[in-house]
């Protein structure tokens, strides 16, 4: 029996960094974009994360894609 896998939906999700805390630590946000492509790539993901971040005030740290994927038997 085999599997077969496709994705669903997805969703780019920025991380940024807000200043810090008290104790000198990195306040982190994450802004969720989409629905994206599922099948984009990760240049893409990650240059369209980069032009949105250029956008915003908070210092940009990495971007994330979430990706769902429907799992059957094939």
């Amino acid at each position: 029996m085999s599997i077969v896998t496709a994705p669903e939906s997805a969703q780019l999700v920025l991380v940024l960094q807000d200043g810090v805390d008290v104790k000198g630590n990195p306040r982190i946000k994450r802004r969720k974009l989409g629905p994206i492509r599922a099948a984009a790539s990760s240049q893409e993901v990650y240059d369209t994360a980069s032009a949105i971040a250029s956008l915003q005030s908070l210092s940009f740290l990495r971007a994330e894609q979430v990706v769902q994927t429907q799992i059957e038997q094939g």
